[in-house]
């Protein structure tokens, strides 16, 4: 079992490529607390490793398998992701080798998408990947929905890549939870406002929350808990609820291995949540 972190969103995934001041960032109008933890996450992403363990309850209640891997962004390539626990039992020969392979694979698409990001045509905004589909948070429409002394929640459009006059995305809502004195997420959520139609069925009533902290206060926030359901009714079967969770713990500060010879790359257009 992949960690939901990946398998679900490749987790969340922000793209930006930017390296300046969260003050800096194109398009003035933007909420400048909002656009700030944005940036913040994004220079961040790949230098913390942890564990993670993840489980998807069962519809009756029993108590389901684990899997616990462990993530490393300063280890070699192919021992980035190392599983510790595969569905409550030690991985075998074959599922070492399989994951090492993946590793590898997914630090490779890394590098490409940081060579591709510098091209002169480039998008340089944020982006997220919601079901497999890159798509563009709308900072510069960010309304604000709830306010306390302590954090503002955004609700924030979706937008199809294309530029500025792209069409918004319908199917799915973003909001953000952001801390006033730390300018960091504290919650994110993800919700599909309308059915899709998939080539096995339907999918619908998605909804992932993120929880997040920060491991050190010198730091920004990262995810730290993680929860995704959704409901999948198959053509010729009945409607089940797909559940899954996952914790992080154990967290490092680490230099990533693409930096190993001091040069330090633009953060990834990808952000992972």
């Amino acid at each position: 079992m992949r960690p939901v972190f990946r398998s679900l969103l490749l987790a969340l995934v922000l793209a930006g490529g930017l390296t300046g001041r969260a003050d800096e960032l194109p398009n003035a109008g933007r909420p400048p607390l909002l656009a700030a933890a944005f940036q913040g996450f994004l220079e961040n992403q790949q230098r913390w490793a942890y564990t993670q363990t993840t489980s998807s309850p069962r519809a009756d209640g029993a108590t389901a398998p684990e899997s616990v891997v462990r993530t490393d962004p300063s280890q070699p390539y192919d021992q980035q992701s190392v599983p510790l626990v595969i569905n409550g039992q030690p991985p075998t020969e074959k599922q070492r080798l399989d994951w090492a392979k993946q590793s590898e694979k997914q630090a490779q698409r890394r590098l490409k998408a940081v060579e591709a990001q510098a091209a002169p045509d480039r998008d340089q905004d944020f982006r997220l990947r919601v079901l497999n589909r890159e798509v563009r948070p709308w900072l510069d429409a960010a309304t604000v929905i709830a306010e306390d002394d302590l954090s503002v929640t955004y609700d924030i459009p979706l937008q199809e890549l294309g530029g500025r006059d792209a069409p918004r995305v319908d199917d799915h809502q973003l909001t953000a939870r952001v801390s006033k004195t730390r300018r960091e997420f504290v919650h994110v959520t993800i919700r599909q406002t309308k059915l899709i139609q998939v080539r096995a069925g339907k999918n619908y009533d998605g909804l992932t929350e993120i929880d997040f902290a920060a491991p050190d206060p010198q730091y920004p926030s990262v995810p730290t808990r993680l929860t995704f359901t959704m409901t999948n009714k198959p053509l010729l079967s009945p409607a089940h609820v797909i559940s899954r969770r996952s914790e992080r713990k154990d967290f490092k500060r680490v230099i990533p291995f693409d930096e190993r010879f001091n040069v330090k790359l633009a953060p990834l257009n990808l952000l992972e949540f």
